[in-house]
């Protein structure tokens, strides 16, 4: 999660947009094996520290497009099904139904997790990015106000020579 907080901080060039995004990618896919590696190390399937799936999942539902939560969101399915078909084998016992229901119940958390956050998120992103095109287009106006404002000094500049030189004609 540091990595994400300071990812902003990289300029907002066109070009720098991409290195943050790369960043945040990074971050997400390791913060999803951390989360792989709590699951493991507590039980596997229907382990306490299962929900740890949702942190990388909301990080990409709110910073990434959705083609990447949707990688995402499947990397923790995935996860979860390995969880469950290398855990026991499969019994009858209530104990083991119980565990395959939570892992499957948390699928759909991780699924659900991901499309209401990238959906409630999408509107604050379509908005940063208009703000973000906005500033990029005061940022050349204010270029090019500049340019202008160079060019009629100089234009004044030079009136204002020849002004002199029609001063000092007049008075010869």
């Amino acid at each position: 999660q540091s990595i994400e907080m300071f990812a902003p901080l990289i300029p907002a060039i066109q070009r720098e947009r991409a290195k943050q995004t790369s960043l945040l990618r990074i971050s997400i896919a390791v913060q999803l094996v951390l989360a792989g590696f709590l699951v493991a190390a507590t039980d596997g399937s229907g382990s306490i520290y299962e929900l740890v799936y949702l942190l990388p999942i909301v990080s990409a539902a709110t910073k990434l497009p959705g083609r990447d939560v949707v990688y995402v969101v499947g990397g923790s399915i995935v996860a979860m099904i390995g969880f469950i078909l290398t855990g026991e084998q499969l019994s009858a016992s209530i104990t083991r139904v119980k565990e395959f229901q939570d892992a499957v119940a948390a699928i759909v958390y991780f699924t659900m997790t991901g499309l209401l956050v990238f959906v409630f998120a999408k509107g604050e992103r379509e908005q940063k990015e208009r703000y973000q095109r906005t500033a990029d287009e005061l940022a050349q106006r204010n270029d090019e106000l500049k340019r202008t404002q160079v060019q009629l000094t100089e234009r004044l500049d030079h009136v204002t020579k020849m002004e002199e030189r029609l001063q000092q004609i007049s008075q010869m």
